[in-house]
């Protein structure tokens, strides 16, 4: 795995071997750092040339309304012209945190394929054989 982006709440790797990128959130994030994240994330798609995300969420924590809105109707569009094709998310078993993370990924129209997941290593698996 290589590191392509860390700081001490986030971190995007890359597994060369299957051409996915890997991000995980480490701790709640504030909402700028949030939206620099994903800005990030941007990049990496175009630096890799992979559409294959699995982001981890497991310590993501609650996003402010305005970033929901922000990542459905600004970020996504952006990051699909950029190259995002497929995303597995790995949710918190927290049933509260599980339906807020997806009905933030439900406010988005034209979804790439998407599936959720308890665990990394299942969410890997998914979409290395999408």
């Amino acid at each position: 795995m290589q590191i392509y982006f860390e700081e001490d709440f986030f971190v995007i790797q890359y597994d060369k071997v299957k051409k996915i990128i890997i991000a995980q959130w480490k701790i709640p994030p504030t909402s700028q750092e949030f939206r620099n994240s994903m800005e990030v994330m941007i990049d990496a798609i175009q630096h890799f040339n992979t559409g294959k995300i699995v982001f981890d969420t497991l310590a993501l924590g609650a996003l402010l309304d305005a970033d929901q809105e922000w990542v459905s109707f600004d970020w996504y569009g952006r990051a699909v012209e950029a190259g995002y094709a497929q995303v597995a998310f790995v949710l918190s078993p927290d049933v509260f945190t599980k339906m807020f993370e997806e009905e933030t990924v439900k406010r988005t129209t034209d979804r790439i394929p998407t599936a959720y997941f308890d665990n990394k290593l299942a969410a890997v698996e998914w979409i290395n054989n999408f």
